[in-house]
């Protein structure tokens, strides 16, 4: 089977969302969440609009939603570390930025390790030569 041929079996969408808190899934952390909270990546169901809802950090949002970056350096993007609640292989990941009309990027990079057990932030970073990046313009993956 060559790389280009369609994948086999159910869509990644019916299959367990191992991301879910309770599959035990969790944001580990993220390197900056000013305006919504980066446990919202994993909030399960759509994203809804509710203008003029506003919490201790301003409008309410349902996504995860950080200072806007714009520069070429290494710094100048959003990460976070989210934990499957089980080894997995990853099938799809959804990335919904209905609500964010012009502030969001224009592609998105996912990195996936295996390491075992539940080790700290420092550890995982520490594993970083093991990482496989896969990098999608927003508008394919929408596709």
């Amino acid at each position: 089977m060559s790389s280009s041929s369609p994948p086999t079996g159910p869509h990644f969408l019916a299959l367990p969302d191992l991301a879910a808190r309770p599959a035990g899934g969790a944001v580990l952390w993220a390197n900056d969440d000013l305006f919504a909270e980066k446990e919202n990546l994993i909030k399960p169901g759509p994203a809804v609009h509710r203008p003029a809802t506003f919490g201790h950090k301003g409008q309410v949002y349902d996504g995860w939603e950080t200072r806007r970056r714009r520069g070429v350096t290494g710094d100048a993007h959003d990460s976070a570390i989210v934990r499957l609640g089980v080894p997995a292989v990853v099938r799809g990941v959804v990335v919904d930025t209905a609500w964010f009309t012009g502030n969001y990027p224009p592609q998105i990079s996912i990195e996936a390790a295996y390491v075992a057990d539940y080790p700290s932030i420092e550890e995982l970073a520490a594993h970083q030569a093991m990482l496989a990046a896969i990098k999608t313009p927003l508008w394919l993956a929408a596709a």
